[in-house]
């Protein structure tokens, strides 16, 4: 294979191997734009889930933490993976005279309801700053950001697996079937 595709096609002398290098270096830009774009889209999600897993770690570890009853006003789900769904549920909850709300995430939770009542862990500083009582969401969001991990490293690995044995079926390398 020639090292200088684009001399060849200039020249109007083009083989079967410079068609074939034309391919893999597409194929190759392909493969490298899939995985920029997917890490690139997925990275955000991974800073987000670190930023809550830290904050509500840090909430359920404080000695000062006010406990109070919340009730669930509303409840979104999404389907995470083809066994787990992820519940977001939107919690109102009183301290003192003020209401605030927050959204707790958790996993394959199918047991709640809107209306349901809760109870809150609350940083006694900061009440706006809370998480589940019982380490639930703590719980959910360890397994997510483990997840999200473990995804961001096996995509491009896979990738590149896929790349290389593509690379080998041309090359003649591989045969298909071994």
């Amino acid at each position: 294979m020639s090292l200088n595709i684009f001399t060849e096609i200039k020249s109007g002398d083009m083989r079967f191997d410079s068609i074939l290098g034309i391919f893999v270096c597409l194929f190759t830009i392909a493969v490298i734009a899939v995985v920029v774009i997917y890490m690139v889209k997925n990275i955000p999600k991974l800073l987000i889930l670190k930023r809550e897993l830290k904050t509500v770690k840090r909430v359920s570890a404080l000695p000062d933490a006010l406990t109070v009853e919340g009730e669930i006003v509303s409840i979104r789900s999404e389907q995470v993976t083809r066994w787990d769904i992820q519940y977001t549920a939107t919690i109102v909850y009183m301290v003192g005279q003020r209401s605030f709300y927050v959204d707790l995430t958790f996993l394959n939770r199918g047991s709640l309801r809107v209306g349901q009542k809760f109870n809150i862990l609350c940083d006694s500083g900061d009440p706006m700053i809370s998480t589940a009582a019982d380490g639930s969401n703590i719980t959910a969001l360890q397994k997510l950001f483990f997840r999200q991990v473990r995804a961001l490293v096996l995509f491009p690995i896979f990738f590149f697996v896929a790349y290389m044995t593509l690379l080998g079926y041309l090359s003649g390398r591989i045969e298909p079937g071994d």
